[in-house]
């Protein structure tokens, strides 16, 4: 009862995180001609029996082309089963051409309950907008192990914004290397998933509250990750002759 009771709190962590985002996972696609309403990419890897190794991942490109937009991408992995391995990347890019107002959130989120088990989730958003004030942005991570033994998590949200009056696209190159830095970003994450044999146990208290504590992340890896995301900043704005760009990189581990 007690090992449920810190489940439950686990789920009710994440997904007051996550919140109710719900979109299709899957390959790449394009979203054109949209008026208004909510943009959506997200991935969930959720291994389903012990010893499974489950990833999926989203690719996005969406172009609205008015009215107030919300977007969210979302990158969510769940390990609850013992020796299983969960892996989930997103990435989202959005053109806010003619948007009149933009409010864009950005959710990475791992969770393991479970023994001998990892999960990571990564979730890249870019946003390219015409001139600076019309986008609200909010970027999170979250890395959770709930009443677990040997299990580890990591989770990294990266967000950019670009104000780019050109009004152009992202050529053929620009989107590849987005993709090989994203590629680079999941690589260097999994790195701080630590070898079952060396993560902690983590024992449930006399309340039955097992929620371990976030563990930090390496300074070479948070380095790597932040070399990675300003190189990702850099590639947009040279491709796109931008005015200005800003980045937020969010890194948890559990």
């Amino acid at each position: 009862m007690n090992r449920r009771r810190a489940v439950l709190r686990g789920v009710a962590i994440c997904a007051s995180l996550v919140g109710l985002v719900a979109a299709t996972t899957g390959a790449a696609s394009a979203d054109s001609g949209r008026y208004g309403g909510n943009l959506e990419a997200a991935s969930a890897a959720i291994p389903a029996q012990a010893g499974d190794v489950a990833t999926d991942s989203s690719n996005q490109v969406q172009r609205p082309w008015g009215g107030s937009i919300r977007g969210s991408a979302v990158a969510t992995s769940s390990a609850t089963c013992d020796g299983c391995q969960a892996t989930a990347v997103t990435m989202q890019v959005i053109y806010t051409r003619h948007v009149h107002a933009m409010t864009v959130d950005n959710v990475a989120a791992a969770w393991s309950s479970c023994t001998a088990c990892s999960g990571s989730a990564l979730s890249l958003q870019v946003v390219i907008a015409r001139k600076a004030g019309l986008v609200r942005a909010n970027n999170r991570s979250l890395a959770l192990n709930v009443a677990c033994v040997q299990c580890s998590t990591a989770a990294a949200a990266v967000q950019i914004v670009v104000i780019a009056p050109s009004m152009r696209e992202l050529s053929r190159q620009a989107l590849n290397d987005i993709a090989a830095l994203r590629d680079e970003l999941a690589a260097e994450l999994a790195t701080q998933l630590a070898p079952v044999a060396q993560a902690p146990a983590v024992q449930a208290t006399p309340r039955g509250q097992a929620l371990a504590k976030p563990s930090a992340v390496t300074p070479n890896a948070r380095q790597a990750l932040t070399t990675a995301t300003t190189q990702l900043q850099s590639v947009i704005t040279k491709d796109l002759g931008a005015s200005s760009a800003t980045h937020d990189l969010q890194v948890r581990t559990g």
